[in-house]
Formats: structure tokens, sequence, C-alpha cells
């Protein structure tokens, strides 16, 4: 299906998020009356750029508030997994020993 291609020129046009490609609108005038493909290509690059910029933006506070919140409940299950792992590599080391006297 051709209409499902990535196209160099058009791109940004019909792949903006969906409130965001009221942003991109004003700029189909720029692509119906220019023909220099150069410069179409320049625009469809930065458009792209552009309408893509508030995903990772509004991301990244969740992402971090989230991280930050689960740090302490992981640092402590670390503790707890570190402590477990030295009794019983005590108590494996004390069998060993034990078995070394006999």
């Amino acid at each position: 299906m051709p209409g499902y291609q990535y196209h160099n020129t058009y791109f940004p046009l019909i792949s903006a998020p969906t409130p965001l490609n009221m942003i991109i609108f004003p700029f189909t005038m720029i692509y119906l009356y220019t023909t220099d493909k150069e410069l179409l290509k320049k625009l469809s690059k930065y458009l792209t750029q552009f309408s893509y910029l508030p995903v990772p933006l509004l991301t990244l506070p969740f992402f971090t508030a989230a991280n930050l919140m689960m740090l302490p409940i992981a640092y402590v299950f670390s503790l707890v997994h570190k402590v477990n792992i030295l009794r019983i590599d005590n108590r494996t080391s004390r069998r060993k020993n034990a078995a070394r006297l006999t």
C-alpha cells in the first residue's frame, strides 16, 4: 500500500500525534505553494522533530518521579537480598569447616 510508506517530504503531515498535528497545520501552506524539494525536506525534518518533542518532555518527569519513589523500596529489597546471600554463604562455609575437622 503506497499510502502507508515513509515519504521524506510529507512525513510530518501524516505522522504527528493527534493533538500536536494542529501545530503543523499552518505549515501546510508552505507545502502547497513551495516546489523546492530541498526546502521541503529540511522543513519536514524540523517539523518531525518539533512534533515529537513534547512526548519525551512530558514523559521524562513522570519516569523520574516513579524512579525516585521506588528507590527506597529497591534499596531495602537489595539489602535484604544481600543479607540472605551472606547468611546462606556462612551456613555452607560452617558445614565445610565442620566436615574438615572430623
